[in-house]
């Protein structure tokens, strides 16, 4: 569906998009913690895939109000059927039986659980409702009641098992016997429901328009349900009250009561909102319609033809090569379909001085563009240099050892052409080494969004890009080293300032090998924290802060949190600077002063810790405010050491380890500093605190006598760690 959005294929393809459960709906309703990226960038495809679908057919109003609710867009496109059809869902008519063939009604002596034995399938409080019913004077008629639990699986919940879960609350019940019956596939199921004397039960606290209730309301089973999500769409208003219950155990208990003492075991059935019938005549009428329509746009030669664009405004290949491989480039350029380009190749020469360019047609008589010789230099600045040089009204950026794909500028130009994008990226496919024992190819695909989950990976693309001149040269080009960090804040300065991206599904890029250079590191996210500075990181998060200055420290938090969740626990994590207030439990304050640097407040200490544990340590930082005579802000390095009688131990970073240099930080703003501390020595530690500047040399703390240069966080007793079982 994107490439058909991007005029790619499918042009004349009529697609219609079935939907059931949507991800995020699914881990709503199972109370599903969002512990990994993977949900964010499928619920975006999901919500897209509605975008782009002709028609959306749903089992109930009740999905197409959350998706709704939820920003999904379902409107209809001027001059085309309605693009969205409520279909509820279609069961043979030779299950759905007349209510005059059906068994006449009896007393029920059996509870049928119809269902997954889970807490989101109303499981437990079915359970509690049972508890409570036990004790209940039932009516003559019901001596006993028997529950069978009818499902495929008995799995686990929090850890222990169904079967015990049930048997432990059995033991206390007097008239209620209970059993499990895996055997039943759906027709031998609905033939047991079927029996006299029987009811089916689906407590569930979160649904759409289950199939269970449809297929009782069609074989005449009765039943009750929990009227949560679309379940009310397929009954009958009338049977409401009978029928239905709010998902709780005393609401469920009050049906209960009402079928086993007060109407001694008797429960009316209930009946279908719409003729099965009807609405499979319904189905067959829409499917119609749709065929009718694309016929028409047969005859009205309204076809679409694959979008596609030979020639167009002048592209520059903006790419770094060597004076061995550019024979080989443009050999490969050469086979581009998209004929409309130029070169602006740069070569690192290590022994030249000095910058020189040459017109391509020098060695290539018949291509047009430069190579431009450059002293040794960064890989962002060479790209920008060819950048200023071209003449295109857009570029596209390539490093060494990569291939441009034949078709690549010619899709590229397409997807740009259709829908008006302002930068477009790839998937790209990595090639194993020559050296490589087994030859494979890696296909890594990007979503291109959402924002949201930009925070926490790349999910944008690769520097292998194209981009119209204007907006990069809005956006500042890149930065200097090129490193795969610097990529992904690219893009979130691009996606934050409003530039409109699109990815192409088909990759374009074929790149050398897995085991690359930095600066052609495909992705990055927050999992590979430790092997990068919070400065870098703090590129990535800035665009965000500077349109939504508010959800900066949640940003950052949130950052810390996804790359703590698997990293071990000795891993120190660090919080970045951020403007506002923040929270201090656990603190106390210190008001101690260095230069531009106010070390506010900082973790209580415990009175003793066990040796060769890690201790954390909390230091909250404030820049202050200099005047205008002050001298430039120096940058410095803090150091929490523990000096034991024995032996000292230390941990030496930046305030703020690399978010970006201190004397770069913003009057007023706020730094959580949090680093773990090794205790080196059984015996009396004392945990300090000292400064020291670029020289190396350490900084006296500001108004304390004698020019004092450390400060006491405190001390406390380490202890020697005694493991379990040994005296």
């Amino acid at each position: 569906m994107l490439a058909r959005s991007q005029g790619l294929a499918f042009m004349n393809t009529i697609i219609v998009l079935g939907t059931h459960g949507p991800v995020a709906w699914a881990n709503m309703g199972d109370h599903r913690p969002v512990a990994t990226p993977e949900p964010i960038a499928v619920f975006h495809m999901e919500r897209m895939s509605l975008k782009y679908a002709d028609y959306v057919v749903s089992p109930s109003h009740y999905l197409l109000h959350w998706m709704a609710h939820y920003g999904w867009e379902v409107s209809s496109p001027a001059g085309r059927p309605q693009k969205v059809l409520v279909q509820p869902n279609i069961v043979a008519l030779d299950r759905c039986k007349p209510s005059h063939h059906r068994v006449p009604d009896s007393p029920i002596h059996e509870i049928v659980y119809f269902g997954r034995l889970q807490v989101r399938k109303g499981f437990l409080i079915f359970l509690d409702a049972l508890d409570l019913l036990d004790t209940m004077h039932l009516s003559s008629s019901t001596k006993i009641i028997t529950v069978t639990f009818a499902t495929k699986y008995v799995g686990y919940i929090d850890g222990e098992r169904v079967s015990d879960i049930v048997a432990m609350r059995a033991r206390r019940w007097t008239r209620i016997v209970y059993s499990f019956n895996t055997r039943l596939g759906v027709a031998e199921a609905f033939s047991y429901l079927s029996q006299p004397g029987r009811m089916a039960m689906m407590p569930s606290l979160f649904e759409n328009s289950p199939y269970t209730v449809l297929e009782c309301l069609c074989a005449g089973v009765p039943f009750l349900a929990s009227n949560v999500g679309g379940i009310p769409e397929l009954l009958d208003p009338s049977d409401y009250s009978h029928a239905l219950f709010d998902p709780t155990t005393p609401a469920l208990l009050s049906k209960l009561k009402e079928i086993f003492v007060d109407n001694a075991g008797y429960l009316p059935r209930s009946h279908l909102s719409f003729d099965m019938a009807s609405n499979m005549a319904q189905w067959g009428t829409w499917h119609k319609a749709l065929a009718h329509y694309q016929t028409s746009l047969h005859r009205s030669s309204s076809l679409k033809p694959k979008q596609s664009l030979l020639r167009g405004p002048l592209v520059s290949l903006c790419a770094i090569t060597t004076q061995e491989g550019i024979h080989s480039f443009v050999s490969e350029v050469d086979q581009q379909t998209y004929r409309d380009f130029e070169f602006q190749l740069v070569i690192i020469a290590p022994n030249a001085t000095k910058t020189h360019s040459v017109e391509i047609s020098s060695m290539f008589p018949d291509h047009r563009g430069q190579v431009h010789y450059l002293p040794p230099t960064p890989p962002g600045t060479a790209l920008n240099y060819a950048a200023d040089h071209s003449e295109g009204y857009a570029y596209v950026f390539m490093h060494a050892n990569t291939t441009l794909l034949p078709s690549a500028l010619e899709t590229l130009m397409t997807i740009h052409d259709h829908t008006k994008a302002d930068m477009v990226s790839s998937s790209v496919i990595v090639e194993t080494p020559a050296w490589a024992e087994r030859q494979h190819y890696e296909l890594h695909v990007f979503t291109g969004g959402p924002a949201e989950l930009g925070v926490l990976e790349n999910c944008f693309g690769t520097m292998h890009v194209f981009v119209e001149a204007q907006t990069f040269r809005r956006l500042g080009g890149w930065r200097a080293q090129l490193h795969a960090l610097d990529v992904w804040a690219f893009y979130t300065r691009a996606i934050s300032s409003g530039v409109k991206l699109e990815v192409s599904v088909d990759p374009l890029f074929k790149l050398a090998h897995p085991f690359l250079p930095q600066p052609q590191s495909i992705a990055v996210s927050v999992d590979d924290r430790p092997q990068t500075t919070y400065e870098d990181l703090s590129l990535v998060l800035q665009p965000y802060a500077s349109s939504h200055p508010h959800l900066y420290h949640a940003l950052a938090v949130s950052q810390n949190i996804a790359a703590g969740m698997n990293a071990p626990s000795k891993f120190p994590r660090r919080v970045f600077g951020v403007p506002g207030p923040v929270v201090r439990r656990g603190l106390v304050p210190a008001g101690v002063r260095w230069h531009h640097m106010l070390l506010e407040s900082v973790s209580s200490l415990p009175a003793n810790a066990p040796m060769d544990e890690h201790l954390l340590v909390t230091l909250v930082w404030v820049s202050r405010s200099m005047t205008i005579s002050s001298p430039a802000l120096p940058d410095l390095t803090v150091n929490v050491t523990a000096s034991c009688k024995k032996q000292s131990t230390s941990s030496v970073f930046p305030p703020v380890y690399g978010t970006r240099p201190s004397s770069t930080w913003v009057p007023g703003e706020v730094v959580v500093d949090e680093r773990w501390l090794a205790l080196p020595a059984v015996g009396q530690c004392a945990i300090q605190v000292t400064v020291i500047d670029q020289n190396k040399e350490v900084v006296p703390i500001e108004d304390s006598p004698s020019q004092q240069h450390i400060y006491q966080l405190g001390t406390l007793e380490a202890t020697q760690l005694i493991q379990p079982g040994i005296r």
